[in-house]
């Protein structure tokens, strides 16, 4: 591995626990996630994850997960926002047939940086 391939060098591991440790799929998917992160960009969480878990057949929530863990263990600084989304909901009009409408709305979202250690 060079450094294009790993900008931030190897991911690092859980400080307790084997969550992710043994270069499994959360291991593979986290290291992924780790070299997408910068100490300046914050990037969305949910993104990463949902890109990760594409690559490396997981859940989401299993690299969400993960990537909390590793937020609490003091890797990654969180950030949260307000993110501007399209909200689509089913509505049952009066004659009984269904109808979907669309409306914009903001939603919180975490964002993650590598923290400063």
């Amino acid at each position: 591995m060079n450094v294009k391939d790993r900008p931030n060098g190897e991911a690092p591991l859980p400080k307790v626990g084997n969550n992710g440790n043994k270069g499994g799929k959360v291991a593979r998917a986290w290291q992924h996630v780790w070299d997408q992160l910068s100490h300046t960009e914050p990037r969305e969480a949910i993104e990463l994850a949902v890109e990760a878990g594409e690559r490396f057949e997981l859940a989401p929530n299993s690299v969400l997960a993960h990537m909390h863990r590793m937020a609490h263990d003091g890797f990654l600084a969180v950030s949260h926002r307000k993110v501007p989304t399209t909200v689509q909901r089913e509505v049952e009009l009066k004659d009984g047939t269904v109808k979907v409408v669309s409306f914009n709305a903001s939603r919180n979202r975490t964002f993650y940086t590598i923290a400063e250690r």
